[in-house]
């Protein structure tokens, strides 16, 4: 029962964890896809990953490329 809860309150916080993406073009500029921590809890984390995935893949179709951190 104990493992339950720790598990599940891992699962709760992590929701609430904003993500950022970098992404540059051939010229250098650079974009940023962000869904913050709070967007998390109030969308869902389903919601909120999608969301993100859609803001990337316009400015891939853009020709820009996720910029990976060193």
């Amino acid at each position: 029962m104990r493992i339950h809860i720790v598990v599940l309150a891992a699962l709760v916080v992590s929701g609430c964890v904003g993500r950022t993406v970098l992404l540059r073009n051939d010229k250098g500029e650079l974009a940023r896809c962000e869904v913050s921590g709070g967007d998390a809890m109030l969308q869902g984390i389903l919601i909120r990953d999608a969301t993100l995935a859609n803001c990337i893949n316009q400015y891939k179709a853009a020709g820009y490329t996720r910029v990976v951190p060193e």
